[in-house]
């Protein structure tokens, strides 16, 4: 018998760092999402997670990223039912030049004036989900192991564990397929 699906719209942000610490946001002028977040977007049918953020921070702001790294999955209940699924992202590498986009003005911003920003009300809780702080970086998702299930870590603290007895196989296949995708696509997440 098969399982029962839901309606589930994919999206990305990428925290990008310059060699100063400072971190990229963009004010959005959307008017029914406005405020300061990272730049990211929806990902496109047939498009991998990856290539979608590489392409939302090309097209938000002139920059190509270089070898982003998944840190982070936040969701929220859409209404009529589904889920809005955000993947957090983070680079330090990238090449252009800055450039805004009609989606708001981007600018680097020292990390200890974030939390002093109007910010978009939903990146307010994915940075509070993931413990934003001046002095904090991200670091990468520990791939999952028979014994100890999947870890997410932040600043080397751990943001969430998924116990191996506590796994739904749609949970445990959905957040395989998202590791196994960005490990093989960027060595360096290991």
């Amino acid at each position: 018998m098969p399982h029962p699906t839901e309606h589930c719209e994919l999206t990305n942000l990428c925290m990008l760092t310059d060699d100063e610490g400072r971190i990229l946001v963009q004010d959005r002028t959307d008017p029914s999402w406005p405020g300061i977040c990272f730049p990211g977007g929806h990902v496109e049918p047939g498009e991998s997670f990856v290539e979608s953020v590489i392409r939302e921070v090309r097209e938000e702001t002139g920059l190509t990223i270089l070898d982003p790294i998944l840190c982070g999955i936040k969701q929220f209940p859409l209404q009529g039912g589904g889920r809005y699924v955000v993947l957090l992202f983070r680079a330090s590498r990238f090449t252009g030049t800055l450039t805004s986009s009609a989606e708001g003005e981007v600018f680097w911003l020292p990390r200890e004036e974030l939390e002093n920003c109007r910010l978009a009300p939903d990146f307010s809780k994915c940075s509070a989900s993931l413990k934003i702080r001046p002095s904090a970086s991200f670091t990468t998702i520990r791939l999952p192991t028979p014994k100890n299930g999947i870890i997410l870590c932040y600043n080397s603290l751990i943001i969430r564990k998924f116990p191996r007895p506590h796994w739904t196989g749609e949970l445990f296949s959905f957040l395989f397929f998202i590791v196994k995708g960005i490990y093989q696509l960027s060595p360096s997440c290991g």
